[in-house]
């Protein structure tokens, strides 16, 4: 029963909720854009479900499984025509939407007929598309990953699931430390469902999906838009995210929530730009929401309070004037009951409780940046972004070649994060997480505005009518430079040897030979039949031997130069006279034991060897 109620917690958690208000409200949208929508409303309306029923202190499992019932018959009535649609029919919507899905790509082949401007954009557009697909695809890879997988992270065991514990013990978390609640108490629904002794293992899935719907974000934009720096930013965003987060990407950090939610709200108004009035003003009710819903995810998340109402006025300015004041005044009551009870709360606590929660964690940041010199941060940032550093300073010096109408917003959502960060958080790169994605967009059309003013720069110049394989052997030996130095002679041995290192017995190897002898051990003095000499460093090691042939083992086990005895240790892989060699060696002093491992499928010791 425990996988029954896990998988309907795990459907309560991305589907249920969001795939009701989709119906109800008539949530308008490109296909990706609304299965984009449904995992975050339903984590908003969960929210506020727990928070009133625990707050009434109902939060049970009977009142859980009769609301979840309840969804589950309210979708079935909802659907009720669709149930009854022939079979036929439905593939016929299906393929339709997929065609209007598809038009940007259809438009795009049928001008690879025009100018030889258009013809090197649109190849831009699939090139990058493609890697922004294999971002996708590598989300799905890191969400596959975490199937039977327990939280892990330090923050997560302490803070993150111990809230979610909390929350399905029918009571509120303390506000200690203000931190949002708003995945927590969503990963509360599985345990309450199953009862005692739940598992994480439906939880744990929860987590990667707000990486990989980054990705998903950044593909929609670029596609339905046509483009290019959001298939840059995809691409950038993967390597970047991957460097600088780590396992606190799939591990139950809030830190990529957060992200993922800041940019849910700035994707919602950029895809409403181009609609009809009405849809517009969807859009901004809905880019409120998960900017609200960001704030209750981490605290980093009130950017997007800041932010979306910007871009909203900056792109949508015509839809905002037609919005009616009970509209407004409706709205603002939505997202201030997502975000103020529980800050409002958390500043009650801490007015009550000064010494605990938020007052420890400052005084912690306060000592850390009491502790180093402004010299020592700027290393410890150099330090922390390594190579992503000259991300940082494409997206500030690049700003020029991003259009103005993404440039202040995405702007406004980065670099303040970043600046606060260099200030006071450098102690961890995760605290950076939610200008990442931002950082990403202004680093992805930096580079295509460059490229566009090369592109402009050819066609001025009459460059485009050079015959086509000049520029293909350019661009083909610029690539091959580019992955030259990518792949050093000395990064491809490296990764060879270490390879290598696993050969036979991995665990042998580590435990006896580069454990106890080193890295490198050139000189023959290993007596042994194991195929050491094949390991990266021990191409000389060793002195060949049989032990099944006592004589010759004796013979040379009794030569000057053998240092070191590396032999099975059973008799089953040895004869009876070699291992009567081996006791009367040991029992002389002449041989002495230094280890053994059973990392091979014939377990050896590692003896040393006196003259």
């Amino acid at each position: 029963m425990l996988v029954c109620f896990g998988i309907i917690g795990l459907l309560q958690n991305i589907l249920l909720p969001g795939l009701i208000l989709l119906k109800v409200f008539k949530i308008r949208g490109g296909l990706i854009e609304r299965f984009l929508y449904l995992f975050p409303l339903s984590l908003v309306t969960n929210y506020l479900i727990i928070f009133l029923l625990a707050a009434l202190r109902i939060y049970t499992r009977p009142i859980l499984s009769l609301l979840i019932a309840f969804e589950i018959f309210a979708l079935l009535f909802l659907f009720r025509r669709s149930f009854r649609t022939p079979l036929k029919e439905i593939l016929f919507i299906i393929e339709k939407s997929i065609k209007k899905e598809l038009i940007p790509l259809t438009t795009t082949f049928s001008q690879f007929s025009h100018s030889g401007r258009e013809i090197i954009q649109n190849a831009l557009w699939v090139l990058s598309g493609f890697g922004s697909v294999s971002a996708i695809l590598w989300g799905i890879h890191v969400w596959r990953l975490n199937f039977g997988t327990i939280f892990s992270g330090w923050d997560t065991l302490f803070s993150w699931n111990a809230f979610a514990e909390t929350w399905a013990t029918n009571q509120i978390p303390a506000f200690r430390g203000s931190y949002p609640q708003l995945v927590a108490s969503n990963w509360s629904i599985s345990y309450v469902l199953q009862g005692n002794n739940p598992v994480q293992f439906f939880n744990t899935l929860i987590p990667p999906l707000f990486f990989l719907w980054i990705f998903l974000m950044l593909f929609d934009l670029g596609f339905q838009k046509k483009e290019t720096g959001f298939f840059f930013a995809a691409i950038i965003a993967r390597y970047m995210m991957k460097k600088l987060m780590g396992d606190q990407i799939f591990n139950g950090y809030m830190d990529v929530p957060a992200a993922s939610m800041v940019l849910l709200s700035l994707y919602t108004i950029l895809k409403g730009n181009d609609r009809s009035d009405k849809d517009q003003q969807q859009s901004i009710f809905l880019s409120l929401v998960f900017a609200s819903e960001a704030a209750v995810t981490k605290q980093s998340g009130l950017i997007a309070l800041i932010v979306a109402p910007f871009l909203i006025h900056r792109c949508l300015k015509a839809a905002v004037q037609q919005i009616s004041q009970k509209q407004k005044i409706g709205w603002i009551i939505i997202c201030s009951g997502i975000v103020l009870p529980w800050y409002f709360g958390g500043l009650i606590y801490w007015m009550i409780n000064p010494d605990t929660g938020a007052q420890i964690v400052d005084q912690g940041i306060v000592q850390f940046n009491q502790r180093y010199e402004w010299s020592h941060k700027f290393y410890l940032i150099r330090q922390s972004l390594g190579k992503y550093f000259y991300v940082f300073l494409i997206s500030l010096i690049g700003l020029p070649f991003v259009p103005k109408k993404y440039r202040l917003p995405f702007f406004l959502a980065s670099w303040p994060i970043v600046i606060l960060w260099a200030l006071f958080f450098t102690y961890d790169t995760r605290n950076l997480a939610v200008a990442l994605p931002p950082l990403a967009i202004l680093c992805g059309f930096a580079f295509d505005g460059l490229i566009q003013k090369i592109i402009l720069f050819m066609e001025r110049w009459g460059v485009a009518k050079i015959a086509v394989g000049i520029p293909f052997i350019l661009i083909l030996a610029i690539g091959l430079i580019i992955f030259i130095n990518l792949l050093p002679d000395e990064k491809l041995r490296q990764e060879q040897d270490n390879q290598k290192k696993s050969l036979f017995g991995a665990g042998l190897n580590q435990e006896l030979l580069y454990g106890v002898l080193g890295e490198t051990h050139e000189t023959a003095d290993i007596l042994t039949n194991y195929l050491a000499y094949f390991l990266p460093g021990y191409g000389n090691c060793c002195e060949k031997v049989d032990f099944k042939d006592s004589i010759m083992f004796e013979q040379k086990l009794s030569q000057s130069h053998i240092r070191y005895l590396l032999i099975p240790q059973f008799v089953e892989n040895l004869s009876w006279e070699s291992y009567d060699v081996l006791n009367r060696c040991t029992e002389s002093g002449k041989c002495a034991l230094l280890s053994c491992s059973n990392g091979y499928y014939i377990p050896y010791c590692l003896y040393t060897v006196n003259p």
